[in-house]
């Protein structure tokens, strides 16, 4: 899809840039597709590396990355029964990023969306 494809250029030239993620949306919404389609660009931007404690640390070129993860996590969680505790807690995981981290000054919008999955 053309939309799809210049959208996901233009995330590449600014990634904090909120304009292009949401077009992506609009423009997979419109179409009756899953955000699920763009999970694995999203996940281009967030690099998990797990440290020698067995922590895992993680390194955000983009929270509005971090964001559609969540929002594919939770959209799996509500579709896919057997991995939705799984899908769940990974939304959990991203949600947390982004209060704790990555977008602290949403911090109250970032708990109310954890405690609604």
């Amino acid at each position: 899809m053309a939309e799809i494809e210049y959208a996901k250029n233009k995330v590449l030239l600014a990634p904090e840039n909120r304009c292009p993620w949401a077009y992506a949306r609009g423009v997979l919404r419109a179409a009756g597709k899953s955000m699920a389609e763009l999970e694995g660009f999203a996940s281009k931007f967030i690099l998990e590396e797990v440290e020698a404690d067995g922590g895992v640390k993680y390194q955000v070129r983009s929270s509005l990355a971090v964001e559609w993860l969540a929002d594919v996590y939770a959209e799996e969680a509500e579709d896919e029964k057997g991995t939705e505790e799984k899908r769940k807690a990974d939304a959990v995981k991203m949600l947390t990023l982004l209060k704790d981290k990555y977008d602290p000054i949403r911090k109250n919008y970032w708990d109310y969306r954890i405690r609604m999955l």
